[in-house]
């Protein structure tokens, strides 16, 4: 039987040629290299194409304006920044939706969508007179969301709206809303007006946070409720809510003790009489 000798490469040392297979792993390298490079050149030709289409047929053309407002067309169109002959995102919804609400008092909130190849639609809800306050020498009217709607001079009449005492409002703009997380007064006039909501409390006259600790508010003008201080005003105006379609009526003035949580008693006001 013959004996099989193994060739080897000189100098050696018996090993096995690895060449070939080292040589494979750096073509499969290359070839990876390649596409990638290719991969990033398509991709760069397309967004080209893309934004080059974007800045050539997408202009605005159309709007449509949706939902009431005191204001026109053409005046919610100019706040809004855009114009016919634009291009259709030379801007984002967000940014046209915040300078409209800044620009035009009396929208309280509003929707801007882009419908290609030319349409830009605005939805509007118009903001509801709530609130009138006076602070810093100023009269101020709010909505129900706490925006500021008109900047007036004091003592203004202002039938149907509720009238606030107590607040204080360094810096309020119209277009502006309060953001109760900045202003201890704006915070609680959020909370009880919501809670007020949430029990069916209507119609309020007005609201007195002069005392932090004594707060009150007048409910269809011939009862005073007292509130005491904001610790588990839901609550107490749970009780104060059942109290009123229980034990008064329409026309007899009363005040309304409800500073103790779970307790809530009823005196004449002599005050009115």
């Amino acid at each position: 039987m013959k004996d099989v000798v193994k060739k080897t490469r000189p100098g050696g040392n018996g090993a096995v040629d690895k060449a070939p297979e080292a040589g494979k792993r750096r073509q499969r390298r290359r070839r990876k290299r390649r596409a990638f490079s290719y991969s990033l050149l398509v991709l760069f030709v397309l967004a080209s194409a893309l934004a080059i289409c974007v800045c050539v047929f997408f202009h605005v053309e159309t709007f449509e304006i949706k939902g009431e407002s005191p204001y026109t067309g053409e005046e919610i169109i100019a706040a809004s920044g855009f114009a016919k002959g634009d291009n259709l995102y030379a801007q984002s919804c967000g940014a046209t939706q915040k300078r409209i609400r800044e620009a035009l008092p009396y929208v309280e909130r509003v929707t801007v969508r882009k419908e290609i190849p030319s349409t830009i639609e605005i939805q509007i809800q118009q903001s509801v007179p709530t609130f009138y306050t006076e602070a810093e020498g100023n009269g101020y009217i709010l909505s129900d969301g706490l925006k500021v709607l008109e900047k007036t001079s004091e003592g203004r009449d202002n039938p149907g709206l509720i009238r606030v005492y107590g607040m204080q409002l360094p810096g309020a703009v119209p277009g502006k809303t309060l953001q109760p997380d900045q202003n201890t007064d704006v915070e609680m006039l959020s909370e009880i007006y919501d809670s007020m909501v949430q029990n069916g409390i209507k119609p309020v006259k007005s609201i007195d946070l002069r005392d932090k600790n004594a707060v009150s508010f007048v409910y269809n003008e011939n009862i005073r409720v007292q509130l005491g201080s904001m610790s588990q005003l839901s609550y107490k105006l749970t009780f104060v809510k059942k109290v009123i379609q229980d034990k008064i009526s329409e026309d007899e003035r009363v005040i309304v003790d409800a500073s103790q949580a779970g307790r809530v008693s009823v005196r004449p006001d002599r005050a009115a009489a």
